[in-house]
């Protein structure tokens, strides 16, 4: 997995610690600190596409949490990604694993995605999925599900349009509800 986590835990422990899942070639790093006030963490992998597969980089993102003493995670996507957008475009891209897995969401939401009017809005449409999907990646899995659970550490999502320098929420199934949700289903 390429990805990488930035900044040094210098922090305030009055101020909220938050996680900033991200795209390295989004740049957004300075509009993310300038928005959202607190100590806050980067860890990057393109179009912002984590391959948890890995269990050691799985264990090493659950240290992390603990001992940064993490309360949100936010999956955030570039509307005007350029990984995004060679998938939409239809063009060879970068040949990475990441546009192979939005390649796939794509695929699966083709119908919905072409009925746009545009493209500003198949980009939105895309990226919002690709949050939902890392999003339920993050919650779902074996080894992070516990330590979400156990700190109670949220999970959000938010695309970043460039144009007008805008975050937006993506609503994402909160953990909790998922816990109750696999709780009915096994009683």
């Amino acid at each position: 997995m390429l990805a990488t986590l930035s900044r040094v835990l210098i922090e305030n422990p009055l101020m909220k610690n938050t996680l900033f899942l991200i795209c390295p070639d989004s740049h957004m790093e300075p509009m993310i600190d300038r928005r959202y006030a607190g100590n806050n963490y980067f860890l990057t992998a393109l179009a912002a596409v984590f391959d948890l597969s890995d269990s050691s980089t799985a264990y090493s993102l659950v240290s992390f949490l603990k001992y940064a003493s993490i309360r949100e995670i936010c999956i955030v996507n570039d509307t005007s990604s350029r990984f995004i957008n060679s998938v939409i475009q239809r063009e060879k891209g970068y040949n990475t694993k990441s546009e192979e897995v939005i390649r796939e969401l794509f695929i699966d939401h083709f119908y919905d995605i072409e009925s746009m009017t545009n493209h500003e809005k198949k980009s939105q449409r895309l990226s919002a999925l690709n949050v939902k999907a890392q999003a339920r990646k993050l919650m779902e899995h074996d080894v992070l599900k516990s330590c979400l659970h156990d700190k109670n550490i949220a999970v959000r999502g938010l695309l970043y349009h460039r144009k007008n320098s805008a975050f937006e929420e993506v609503p994402v199934q909160a953990y909790r509800e998922n816990l109750v949700y696999a709780a009915r289903k096994i009683s």
